[in-house]
């Protein structure tokens, strides 16, 4: 369903609770299994970053524009980068020969993280170049105003 923009329900409070609890869970793993190169602190740091800011965004009581685009962003080209990771890093062997161990598999793996800092980049510039297109408006009414005022 569709929650209206700047407004947080039970949802929210859930997703955060059960976020909390499956980062501690992972990384009390990762401190189990401490002696192998698993990747769970990784993973639940990531998980513990996404629960603090569905916390962030509670306790603001929602989040609404830019904010939340770039909230929906990071989240989902995170998720899809771990996704295309796992598959064309993971999962070599199912590759044809040819492409096993190809670098050439690095890029549909880093592409979601490429993607996601063009966009938060465009979103971060795109209120510097608004305010600038305001300010270059403003200065052109005033020099149109000017002779006005002179001749007055």
């Amino acid at each position: 369903m569709r929650r209206g923009a700047g407004t947080i329900g039970r949802a929210e409070v859930a997703a955060f609770v059960f976020g909390s609890l499956l980062a501690a869970w992972i990384i009390l793993l990762g401190t189990r299994e401490a002696d192998s190169a698993t990747g769970y602190y990784a993973l639940g740091g990531i998980i513990a970053l996404a629960a603090a800011l569905d916390l962030k965004v509670i306790l603001n009581r929602g989040i609404t524009g830019t904010p939340r685009l770039r909230r929906h962003l990071w989240r989902m080209c995170t998720a899809l980068f771990i996704a295309s990771g796992s598959f064309f890093l993971g999962q070599q062997r199912v590759m044809p020969e040819v492409m096993q161990g190809s670098p050439w598999l690095a890029i549909p793996a880093l592409a979601p993280l490429a993607i996601m800092l063009f966009w938060l980049l465009k979103l971060s510039l795109a209120r510097v170049v608004n305010q600038l297109k305001q300010n270059r408006r403003l200065r052109r009414q005033r020099a149109a105003e000017a002779p006005v005022r002179a001749a007055s």
